[in-house]
């Protein structure tokens, strides 16, 4: 029961990080066309792409809280799901850095 509590309050913490960066992204994009500043549109993008980086971890708790199957020859563990979706995060964080 904890286990299936602590995957609730981190894709809950995922989806509060979606749409607050979403609204971020929103605000500073309305703002920055209002007065023209460009640096307020270049950061309401870089505020959007926070989020695709929120929702690969989103997709990534939701495949780690997906219970085995039963049925499969060779199960993926729970960790494992987690550790798959990595690379997609990665990916992400490297090019908002460079």
């Amino acid at each position: 029961m904890e286990n299936e509590q602590r995957f609730r309050q981190a894709k809950t913490a995922a989806m509060v990080g979606i749409v607050g960066n979403m609204a971020l992204a929103a605000v500073k994009a309305a703002v920055g066309v209002w007065s023209q500043s460009q640096a307020l549109i270049a950061d309401a993008a870089h505020s959007a792409s926070d989020v695709a980086g929120s929702f690969a971890v989103w997709v990534g708790l939701r495949a780690a809280a997906r219970p085995q199957c039963h049925g499969s020859h060779q199960p993926v563990q729970p960790g494992k799901k987690t550790v798959m979706s990595l690379p997609a995060l990665f990916s992400f964080l490297y090019n908002k850095e460079s």
